[in-house]
């Protein structure tokens, strides 16, 4: 999973059929465990050809729909989808 800033990570969209966004804050416990859950299907994410990115700006993730932290969101076709589940057990 590789961080990308906001002009990178809108350009690799454009370029992947679909893609999953992490959006977290470094002032967010939740946001690292959930990063470390993620983190054991990121090898499974990959053979998928899945782009899998974490995005620590906001303000990129206010403009996609995401209130709260830590969130998931799937990109099909650079078009968003938050999941809205937990990523705890």
């Amino acid at each position: 999973m590789s961080s990308l800033t906001q002009t990178v990570c809108f350009r690799r969209f454009s370029n992947s059929a679909t893609s999953l966004c992490v959006s977290d804050d470094e002032d967010c416990p939740a946001c690292e465990e959930a990063l470390h859950s993620l983190e054991t299907i990121d090898d499974d994410i990959d053979e998928l050809d899945i782009l899998f990115v974490k995005i620590k700006d906001p303000r990129y993730a206010r403009k996609y729909g995401v209130k709260n932290l830590p969130s998931l969101t799937y990109f099909r076709k650079r078009f968003p989808a938050i999941y809205h589940g937990t990523f705890f057990k």
